[in-house]
């Protein structure tokens, strides 16, 4: 985002202005740049921006008639809610009627793969989601430690222009002049990033790559993947007992007990997000949709088997028809 507004400043901010006066032009268009994401956006992208509403080309049309410049948009692939995607190819046509790509001014637009990035290694989940639009955008971040095999932590972060980075966090002191780096010969990391050091995460990703290889990764992605289908199954077999309400996708379900009206539901659902949780067996999350109390199953573990999906399967079960019961 820091590389994104001096992009952005840089470009629109007017030629020949020095001095007090390109500082104040600055300081003006500061106070009127917004950065759009949709209302499922990672809470890491809340904590630094302002949320506008999800249909992107209203929300353009708004800041441009209150007099707002938007600069940064984060879309996302597999939302941290319920995995869903972001319309890539709609923002693509919105962004392009409202500055054209490549021009001066441009809304940087980064996607926020940090869980289900992983699932591009599979060929289908390219074409499903349509991440072939990804040469449109300007940035992209995955971490491979959530769903990719790897330890914690490592995130992989791609930029269409690393000139953007470097223009906007290289600090020139002396202390750090050397030859290698004024000459060019290596990338001064330290210029991509707030922080001067950074650890060596890339040798633990050389080995899962090598260790597995690509048919290797995306078998795993795929099988993961289907035992979220398993469970999804299981609870459509037992409609009197449970609602999915999203998913399977990326190998989460998203669901809900059933109940007489929203408010019963979720009295149900707490209850036995609680006590499944207390039982010490198995861990599930929860989140609110829409005002509606829901369970988050996951299933993208590499010790996970079919076996453990139905086990944890049958104690949700068990637990609901207790709760169902009043005991």
């Amino acid at each position: 985002m820091v590389a994104a507004r001096d992009k952005y400043l840089r470009e629109t901010t007017p030629a020949g202005l020095k001095g007090d006066a390109l500082e104040d032009a600055i300081a003006h268009k500061r106070s009127r740049m917004v950065v759009l994401a949709t209302s499922m956006t990672h809470s890491s992208t809340k904590k630094a921006a302002i949320i506008l509403g999800p249909v992107l080309a209203a929300a353009l049309d708004s800041c441009r008639a209150r007099g707002l410049e938007p600069f940064f948009l984060a879309a996302t692939l597999g939302t941290t809610d319920t995995c869903a995607v972001d319309d890539f190819e709609g923002i693509s046509s919105s962004l392009a009627d409202f500055v054209p790509a490549g021009s001066p001014g441009e809304v940087w637009v980064h996607i926020d793969a940090a869980y289900a990035g992983a699932a591009l290694v599979c060929p289908e989940v390219q074409e499903a989601t349509k991440i072939s639009l990804i040469d449109r955008f300007h940035s992209f971040d995955m971490n491979m430690h959530k769903w990719l095999l790897t330890n914690f932590d490592a995130s992989c972060l791609f930029v269409r222009d690393r000139e953007w980075f470097t223009r906007a966090l290289t600090i020139n002191q002396a202390v750090y002049s050397n030859t290698a780096s004024d000459g060019g010969l290596v990338t001064d990391y330290r210029e991509w990033q707030i922080p001067l050091g950074r650890r060596f995460r890339s040798l633990k990703i050389w080995f899962v790559m090598r260790s597995y290889g690509v048919k290797g990764l995306q078998a795993y992605i795929r099988r993961t993947t289907q035992l979220g289908e398993d469970f999804a199954n299981w609870l459509r077999a037992r409609p009197e007992l449970f609602e999915i309400l999203t998913g399977p996708s990326f190998a989460l379900t998203v669901f809900r007990m059933v109940g007489g009206n929203t408010e019963e539901s979720n009295v149900r659902t707490r209850k036995l997000c609680e006590r499944v949780n207390a039982t010490g067996k198995m861990w599930v999350t929860s989140t609110l949709l829409d005002g509606r109390f829901a369970i988050r199953m996951m299933t993208g573990v590499r010790t996970t088997e079919k076996e453990h999906v139905e086990a944890a399967f049958q104690t949700l079960a068990e637990i609901a028809e207790d709760v169902v019961k009043g005991t």
